[in-house]
């Protein structure tokens, strides 16, 4: 397995393994901005400093957060294909 790590703003994370090589792209203020796993790249929007969602490269909403407000974990996640299913961060 290869690592090229970098720690600054703007740059990528690669990483490859046995079958898949992939990237993880972070925006000029340290935020997630992408990750490249294949074929398959996933847009991660965020709201000033906290992730709201996942999106597929086509555009489709794959993963939506919801936070309350000064909580820095999900209160709810809806997940799947148009984010479909509901789980409350609560039951588990």
């Amino acid at each position: 397995m290869q690592h090229d790590l970098a720690s600054a703003a703007g740059d990528i994370v690669r990483t490859s393994g046995r079958d898949q090589s992939g990237a993880i792209t972070y925006d000029p203020l340290d935020r997630l901005s992408n990750r490249t796993l294949g074929e398959s790249v996933a847009n991660y929007p965020c709201d000033g400093y906290q992730l709201i969602g996942e999106y597929s490269s086509a555009g489709a909403l794959v993963r939506c957060y919801v936070r309350a407000p000064g909580i820095d974990k999900p209160l709810v996640i809806y997940d799947g294909t148009g984010a479909a299913t509901k789980t409350w961060q609560a039951d588990k």
